[in-house]
């Protein structure tokens, strides 16, 4: 688990990396996380990951924000990846790093509907380019019977493997 955090003041922010499945968070340097402020409790919370969701539970004698929820001591909140912690005057941001699966199908279709993309706006520029209604009359009834570009290319594609 990644943890993120700043002061308010501050735009740079500082990364803290845990492989453990609980974090620590305080005042006293034997937490995970450290914040040095005199409002920030010596031990203030602790939060734990729990079926890809987050409990944070204040230790504390000081409030803190998750969200727009506020936490007094002893309660605790679930919240997910991705939420804002506030513990005054620090901001803290957790990411779970969860694998993302991808199946061989999705990653299949994907890949088709950008060469699908690809081809159209290839086909639009060529058109674009080679101004098609001014090379010969026909092109302008041709044009009229294909109205979309999808028509266009499949139609340019069947002409081109008619030819030796």
């Amino acid at each position: 688990m990644k943890i993120w955090y700043n002061k308010i003041s501050e735009s740079r922010r500082s990364l803290v990396e845990v492989d453990g499945a609980e974090v620590t968070i305080g005042r006293d340097p034997e937490n995970t996380v450290v914040l040095q402020s005199p409002l920030v409790s010596r031990h203030h919370a602790v939060v734990r990951m729990s079926n890809g969701q987050l409990h944070l539970e204040n230790v504390g004698l000081n409030s803190c924000l998750v969200g727009d929820v506020e936490v007094t001591g002893s309660q605790t909140v679930v919240f997910e990846p991705g939420a804002k912690v506030r513990i005054w005057p620090f901001t803290l941001t957790f990411e779970a790093e969860k694998p993302v699966s991808v199946t061989r199908a999705d990653l299949e279709s994907h890949l088709r509907s950008i060469m699908a993309d690809l081809e159209l706006r290839i086909h639009r520029k060529l058109l674009e380019r080679l101004d098609l209604e001014q090379l010969t009359p026909g092109w302008a009834n041709w044009l009229s019977s294909h109205p979309t570009p999808a028509a266009r290319l499949r139609a340019l594609q069947v002409e081109c493997d008619k030819k030796p």
